[in-house]
């Protein structure tokens, strides 16, 4: 079998840059370690930005067993009632989300 070997040049558009899938995670990581997000913050950036109730029921409420935070595990600290909020953290969030992606019920609905 023959083979063919050739140099071929490829410009990278000013603006763009090429990075390595292994630097492009770290930088991912570094995005959200140590962070801490607000309810708002976690339905805009894990949840397509869902209506709050729909997140709330369909996903904090629904999965509390694994996600609020206790004895250092989980990663939602729930409000206590009117004037407390909701505490995500964020790395710890996004991981979850990930690897629960499609136990989620995407097409559930807010009841009326």
């Amino acid at each position: 079998m023959q083979q063919l070997q050739a140099t071929v040049t490829i410009p990278v558009p000013e603006g763009k840059t090429l990075i390595d899938n292994v630097d492009l995670k770290e930088i991912k990581d570094e995005i959200v370690h140590g962070k801490t997000w607000s309810l708002m913050e976690f339905k805009r950036n894990c949840c397509f930005n869902r209506h709050k109730t729909w997140v709330l029921d369909n996903i904090l409420y629904a999965f509390r067993d694994e996600i609020e935070y206790k004895d250092g595990k989980g990663w939602c600290i729930f409000s206590k009632g009117r004037g407390s909020s909701y505490q995500i953290r964020a790395e710890k969030a996004c991981d979850w989300m990930e690897e629960n992606f499609d136990r989620i019920d995407w097409n559930a609905k807010i009841p009326k």
